[in-house]
Order: C-alpha cells, then structure tokens, then sequence
C-alpha cells in the first residue's frame, strides 16, 4: 500500500517539524513567498491550525503594495485569519499607493 500526501516534501518536513517540537525554522525564518504560501495551503489541507498561522505570519512579514493583493486572496482562500487582517488593512492604509502601483 502507498501513501500519497498532497504536498510536497519541503512543506512535510515543515509540517513534521512543527508536530513534533511546535516550531518550524524553515517557516519563520524564510523569504521564500512560494513555499511560505505552498506551507499556508499545506497545512490548511491537513488541518494544522498552528503551522498555517506560522505561515501566515511569515507572509505577513513580506507584504508590498505589489503583493497585497495576492496575499489577501490566498488569506481569504484558506482562513487565514491574522495574514487575512493584515493584508485588509495593509491595502486600505496604502490604498492610493495600491491604486497607482497597479
């Protein structure tokens, strides 16, 4: 019998990582928006609450007036709550800047 999980390896051992010791290096000291946003989906998909706050949280930390948009969408998209939050007010804040970078 083979087991498929659906995500990919990089984002199991975070997952792994984080059940184990409640933390995940790789999430919170990354800049990497691709990975820090496949860990938010992976997480959200086996329902690991924690992880994807991490996530998020990671994410938040590299929000622009050019990824806001992005990351709001994919926060709405999986429930992330604080990344969610933080995107809303980032565009509203910046909302002239939003509109002129767009």
């Amino acid at each position: 019998m083979e087991l498929r999980v659906p995500v990919e390896g990089r984002v199991m051992e975070a997952l792994v990582e984080y059940l184990y010791t409640d933390q995940a290096r790789d999430v919170t000291g990354s800049n990497d928006m691709d990975f820090l946003s496949s860990v938010l989906v992976g997480a959200d998909e086996l329902l690991c609450e924690g992880l994807k706050e991490l996530a998020g949280q990671s994410l938040l930390k590299l929000i622009t007036i050019r990824n806001a948009a992005d990351l709001c969408l994919l926060a709405f998209s999986y429930n992330a709550l604080s990344l969610k939050r933080y995107a809303q007010e980032f565009i509203v804040t910046n909302m002239a800047a939003f509109f002129e970078a767009r």
